[in-house]
């Protein structure tokens, strides 16, 4: 028996008359990337399946959870699993939450069969076989490519129009440079203009839609990183650490931690928290340290050139913010539904 998850999802969405389209919605993604997960196509990240027991278990009566329950154990029974895992998935049916979630995630690592009828349906829209893997192959790489120019295009524009609006306000701040850095209505402003491209050109290049609730989060998350850059800049944390006598290097490589940290953190804290996803513990480190490794990859890259400080510490801020805002754009691009998982 084919124990793959695309097979599982079909016993349990058939046994609860749960359609495709009902799924997708309670999962609050696409359906076409649902449909990929049934043929087989894609398979969904493990952080996924918790999420998608639960639209089970929302949308399943007590009768029904039985007749999965008593249907997946029959399953277990006839599939070619080894012994020690059928009475290790057979142990769980006690919880029916438990019971999914495990076999789920173990019919993960199973390749899926290809069902007759999806195999026939593929040979009669594709006459040719051998153009499908290149024509896959290509969107694969368009798509990987495409995801890198936007984010460094995000992050040039987020510089572009700060440099226009205090040549148009007749303001002389310039991040990164100790004592012209901008303060509280201004530092509002940077940390608006640094995000507002990330949304813009997500929706424009990567989305290609424009739904209210995909909206409605992306301004949250521009307001939250706005704010984060107002606390930043207005709470004196840098005329704080240069108090305590730390040498050159060692200041601005604890400032741009700092720094990077209160910039990036609570924006995607805020995605985490509207989007309802759940993500693991290696990831969401890695989600978090990403744009502060940028940070401090641009401060040392900073400290090999020599010159007067006071100009070093212009370029300093505009490799800062560039390696940092890209950064934030492939955390935020990655963690959005229904996106390719980036990190």
């Amino acid at each position: 028996m084919d124990f793959s998850f695309p097979n599982i999802l079909r016993i349990i969405t058939n046994d609860i008359g749960m359609t495709l389209p009902r799924l997708a919605d309670g999962l609050n993604r696409e359906r076409s990337l649902v449909n990929k997960w049934m043929t087989g196509k894609y398979k969904p990240r493990p952080e996924y399946i918790p999420l998608i027991v639960e639209t089970i278990l929302k949308n399943a009566t007590v009768s029904q959870l039985i007749i999965v329950t008593a249907h997946l154990v029959e399953f277990i029974h006839a599939s070619q699993l080894p012994i020690a895992l059928k009475d290790s998935l057979l142990s769980k049916t006690s919880g029916c939450a438990e019971f999914l979630f495990e076999i789920m995630t173990v019919s993960l690592s199973v390749i899926p069969v290809p069902d007759v009828a999806i195999v026939t349906a593929s040979l009669i829209e594709s006459p040719v076989p051998d153009a499908a893997p290149i024509t896959t192959l290509k969107v694969r790489l368009s798509r990987h490519l495409t995801v890198p120019v936007c984010a460094v295009l995000s992050a040039f524009m987020g510089g572009a129009l700060w440099t226009l609006v205090n040549q148009v306000l007749g303001w002389t701040f310039y991040a990164g440079s100790p004592g012209g850095e901008p303060y509280a209505f201004t530092a509002f402003v940077w940390g608006f203009l640094a995000f507002l491209p990330h949304a813009i050109i997500y929706l424009i290049f990567l989305t290609k839609k424009f739904d209210v609730k995909l909206i409605a989060t992306l301004a949250v998350y521009i307001i939250v990183g706005s704010l984060s850059a107002t606390l930043f800049y207005t709470s004196g944390i840098r005329v704080g650490i240069e108090s305590y006598g730390f040498s050159y290097e060692l200041r601005e490589i604890i400032i741009v931690i700092i720094y990077s940290f209160i910039i990036s953190f609570p924006p995607y804290i805020a995605l985490r928290i509207l989007n309802r996803t759940a993500a693991g513990t290696k990831k969401t480190a890695l989600r978090i340290v990403l744009p502060i490794a940028a940070a401090l990859l641009a401060v040392v890259l900073s400290l090999f050139i020599r010159r007067p400080e006071i100009e070093v510490a212009g370029i300093r801020g505009l490799l800062v913010g560039m390696f940092m805002r890209t950064c934030i754009f492939y955390v935020m691009a990655g963690h959005q539904k229904g996106t390719v998982p980036l990190c």
